[in-house]
């Protein structure tokens, strides 16, 4: 399921010569990471080996890399016999996920050395710009991109990398409830209007307002994405009582 808008980047990319393909396992694995989130890539879909090689134009040593890089993300599972598929979340595991990252980013804001240098202020606010403009051009490849830079780079002013580390990884690990959430105009403009907030706030040196700021903006994410949890369970009910009526 393709999110709203959503154009074969992958293919514009490669032919018109944007970005050269590449059989290195970095590239695969953060191409198949922005998969999952964008919808892509389904929970329980399967990841065949052969036809990834296809894709990438790689080889095998490279492709099992990657995903080896993904599983230890949590966002691959391997199955017996079976071979490797997108993991799945439930909505109790999502929460659990979110309220720590919520704790953390909060934590992490809090830890936050203000002011900061004006260098790093015009380095968030380029970042903004340009997720602004992605937004505008629906390229949700490049939305996701640069959502995920802005966190790290304001993360990364805490001062300690190991807390950057849990947060980073409890992002990662929440992608996989993203398959079925529509990214309309509407939510991805209050996701950037929260961004703007966010970086007011630390223009400003109100740690209060920014701790709080972070705070909403991560439970937004999580009532969304708990809503494409919901409406994947309910499909997957409807599906399954389809399928018992017409076995009668």
């Amino acid at each position: 399921m393709l999110l709203v808008g959503e154009a074969d980047e992958d293919r514009d990319m490669k032919n018109n010569g944007k970005r050269p393909v590449s059989d290195s396992a970095e590239f695969i694995f953060r191409s198949l990471k922005a998969d999952i989130s964008l919808g892509r890539l389904h929970p329980r879909e399967r990841l065949v080996e052969a036809e990834l090689v296809e894709r990438f134009q790689s080889h095998r040593p490279a492709v099992r890399e990657a995903l080896g890089m993904l599983t230890q993300l949590g966002l691959v599972v391997h199955v017996p016999n079976k071979g490797a598929s997108v993991a799945e979340l439930n909505l109790d595991q999502l929460t659990k996920i979110y309220e720590m990252r919520i704790e953390l980013e909060c934590l992490a804001a809090s830890w936050l050395t203000l002011p900061l240098p004006q260098s790093d202020v015009d380095e968030l606010a380029q970042i903004l710009r340009d997720h602004s403009n992605a937004i505008e051009n629906t390229r949700y490849r490049e939305i996701f991109r640069l959502d995920e830079l802005f966190h790290n780079r304001l993360n990364a002013h805490c001062g300690n990398p190991h807390l950057e580390e849990m947060i980073e990884l409890m992002s990662d690990r929440g992608m996989t409830a993203r398959w079925s959430a529509e990214m309309t105009p509407e939510f991805l403009n209050e996701v950037r209007n929260e961004h703007i907030e966010i970086l007011d706030a630390i223009k400003a040196c109100d740690r209060d307002k920014l701790v709080t700021t972070i705070r909403a903006h991560n439970i937004r994410g999580i009532d969304w994405f708990s809503k494409s949890i919901r409406e994947r369970e309910a499909h997957a009910a409807s599906l399954l009582q389809d399928s018992d009526r017409s076995a009668r």
